[in-house]
Order: C-alpha cells, then sequence, then structure tokens
C-alpha cells in the first residue's frame, strides 16, 4: 500500500512507468547494458534509518549478472528525473529485504 498518492494517478501507474523509464536512460548514459522496464521493480518503504524521511524509494534493476538495488529518500510520487542520477546504491543488509523479491 503506498501512503502518498497522487490524485490523477492512484496507483502510481505513471510514475512508477517513469521511473523506469528514467533509470533505463540512466543506465544507457552510463554505458550498461540495455535491459527492459520488466527488468525494474519499484517500491516506497517505511523508512527506518535515523534521520531517513518516514518513507523511501527502492529500485531493483535485474540483470543477467546480479540484481543492482538503490534507494532515494523521498517518497514514490515526489520522485522527478534528476533524482534517478542521484540515486544511491543499496546497502547490503537492505538488498535482501522483502521488497526486493
Amino acid at each position: 500500500m503506498n501512503t502518498f498518492t497522487n490524485p490523477n494517478d492512484p496507483a502510481n501507474i505513471q510514475i512508477v512507468a517513469a521511473i523506469k523509464n528514467w533509470t533505463i536512460e540512466w543506465r544507457a548514459r552510463h554505458g550498461q547494458p540495455a535491459i527492459n522496464a520488466e527488468n525494474i521493480a519499484v517500491h516506497e518503504i517505511k523508512c527506518a534509518e535515523p534521520g531517513c524521511l518516514f518513507f523511501e524509494t527502492q529500485i531493483r534493476i535485474e540483470t543477467e549478472d546480479q540484481p543492482q538495488h538503490f534507494i532515494i529518500a523521498k517518497p514514490l510520487v515526489y520522485i522527478r528525473k534528476p533524482d534517478i542520477a542521484g540515486m544511491k546504491p543499496a546497502p547490503a543488509n537492505l538488498t535482501a529485504h522483502s521488497h526486493f523479491k
């Protein structure tokens, strides 16, 4: 269940699609192999780290080698294209988190 919703997109379908497209573009700019939107999972979860916003967005990219995990310290609906360029790799303890499965 998403806590933050866009009244014009209550299921956040459009923003998740945009995040996936921006992630694909970001990978291409960094010379990484091409992937499809189906290889990307986007989840908004409650952040448990001190000093963190109440919610963060986690992105999992399935690749042929191994999955890549990233965190953006914002709720899903507040993410815009420039945020993708600044996303941080997820800490190792989060990569096994159930939201990534």
